[in-house]
C-alpha cells in the first residue's frame, strides 16, 4: 500500500467522520512534502484520486472507472473535495524549490521586507545637526532634522497551469512536477529581471514603463547613477566611474567614488563595498580579475591585485547591459518588498479543454532604491 493510502487508513481508524480523516490526511501530507519527509515523485495523482474522491462516490453510491466513465460527471465531487488541496501541496514546494534556487544571488544584493499597501512611502531623515562637544555644566544643543521620502509601488505578477484527465488517468505525477519546477523556474527568472532592471536603474517594459522608477525620491524619479547628485540632495556625490574592464584603476576608481559620498550637511557616509555585480557574459572577467589574479596584468608593471578575493561577485543574465559592471553595498539601498511571496491556489477547471482543476503560482512585490550612495556603476562597453 502506497504512503498516503496508509497515512489515509491511519487516520480512518482514528476518526468516524470520512472528511475529517481526508482533512487529517492533507494536513500530514502538506508537512511531508515541506519537511523532505516524502519525496513527491513517489506520490501517485491516481492514488490521490482514490483517497480524497473516491470514497466519497461511494458514500453516496456513485462509481468511476477510470477507462470508461466520464470525469465530467464526478467533477462536482472532485472540487468540493480535498483533492485539490492535497493537488496543491504537492505542486507548491516543487514550484517554490526552482523560485528559490534559481533566484537566491540576486536576492542576496536586496533587503526583502513585508508591505501591506500598492504603494509604499519609505520615510527617511535627512543628515541633522551633529553631536557636540558639552562642556560641564552645559546643556545638550538641540539636533533637527529633515525628512525625505522614497516610493516603490508593488506590482503583481502570475501565471497558471492545468491539472488534465489525462494526468490522473494516466498517473502523470512526474508530469505534473515537471510543469510545476518550470512554473517556478519561470516566475523566479521573472524576479530576477524586475530585480536586474532595478539595479542598474533601467526602465522595464514588463510593467509598461516609459522611465526608470527605480529611485523615486520625494516624489519625483531621479537617476541612481550620475557623475553629480547636486539635484537630489545639493551633493555632487558622483557615482558613474569611467568606462573600462575591471582593473586595479578602475575599481580603485569606484572604490574612491563610494569612499568620497557625503551626507546632505556635507559629512563622510560611511559605505562599504562588499560585492561586485554585473551581466552574466561578464562572469569569466570578474572571476579572473577578482578570484583568480594575483597580478593586475593590464597595468604596465603587473602590479600586485590588492582586489582579489575582496568581493562577492554575483551575475545574472538579465541585466539590460551586457559589459557594465557596478561594485559597492547594494542591499544598503535596494529594498524588495512583498505583499505576498510566490504562492500556489487553486481555481476551477475547463471542461472543454478536460482540465479537471487549476492551479496559479503568483506573487505581489515592489523593487526599488531607498538611495544612491552605495553603489557605483562602470559603464563599460565591451
Amino acid at each position: 500500500m502506497s504512503a498516503i493510502k496508509e497515512l489515509f487508513r491511519s487516520h480512518q481508524n482514528n476518526v468516524a467522520d470520512l472528511r475529517q480523516a481526508q482533512e487529517a490526511t492533507v494536513a500530514d501530507l502538506g508537512k511531508w512534502l515541506e519537511t523532505g519527509e516524502v519525496d513527491p515523485r513517489s506520490l501517485s495523482l491516481r492514488e490521490m484520486w482514490d483517497v480524497f474522491v473516491t470514497p466519497q462516490l461511494e458514500k453516496k453510491g456513485k462509481s468511476f472507472d477510470y477507462r470508461t466513465s466520464d470525469f465530467a460527471e464526478v467533477r462536482e465531487e472532485m472540487v468540493s473535495s480535498q483533492f485539490p488541496t492535497a493537488t496543491g501541496k504537492l505542486i507548491h514546494p516543487a514550484v517554490i524549490e526552482a523560485y528559490e534556487v534559481d533566484t537566491a544571488p540576486i536576492r542576496s544584493l536586496f533587503t526583502e521586507v513585508r508591505s501591506d499597501r500598492n504603494e509604499e512611502e519609505i520615510v527617511g531623515f535627512t543628515d541633522g545637526d551633529r553631536p557636540r562637544h558639552v562642556e560641564e555644566g552645559s546643556p545638550y544643543p538641540e539636533g533637527s532634522m529633515g525628512e525625505k521620502k522614497v516610493k516603490i509601488r508593488n506590482h503583481k505578477f502570475g501565471m497558471g497551469m492545468g491539472l488534465t484527465v489525462e494526468m490522473v488517468r494516466f498517473d502523470q505525477t512526474d508530469e505534473l512536477l515537471n510543469r510545476a519546477r518550470a512554473t517556478g523556474s519561470m516566475i523566479g527568472d521573472l524576479l530576477e529581471e524586475f530585480a536586474a532592471y532595478r539595479l542598474a536603474d533601467t526602465a522595464w517594459s514588463e510593467i509598461q514603463e516609459s522611465a526608470s522608477q527605480a529611485f523615486v525620491y520625494n516624489g519625483s524619479a531621479a537617476a541612481l547613477y550620475a557623475n553629480s547628485h547636486t539635484g537630489v540632495d545639493d551633493q555632487t556625490n558622483d557615482n558613474l566611474g569611467t568606462a573600462g574592464a575591471p582593473s586595479i584603476t578602475t575599481v580603485r576608481e569606484a572604490n574612491n567614488l563610494l569612499m568620497g559620498m557625503k551626507s546632505e550637511k556635507g559629512r563622510p557616509v560611511r559605505v562599504r563595498p562588499r560585492v561586485v555585480f554585473a551581466h552574466a557574459q561578464m562572469a569569466d572577467q570578474l572571476r579572473q580579475f577578482f578570484g583568480a589574479q594575483d597580478f593586475d596584468i593590464s597595468s604596465a608593471n603587473r602590479d600586485v591585485n590588492i582586489y582579489k578575493n575582496a568581493f562577492n561577485i554575483v551575475t545574472s543574465q538579465f541585466f539590460p547591459s551586457t559589459t557594465n559592471w557596478f561594485l559597492g553595498d547594494p542591499s544598503r539601498q535596494f529594498r524588495m518588498q512583498w505583499v505576498w511571496e510566490p504562492q500556489t491556489t487553486d481555481a476551477g477547471g475547463d471542461p472543454k479543454r478536460d482540465v479537471l482543476t487549476s492551479f496559479y503560482t503568483s506573487m505581489m512585490c515592489g523593487i526599488g532604491a531607498t538611495d544612491y550612495k552605495f553603489v557605483a556603476k562602470n559603464p563599460y562597453a565591451g
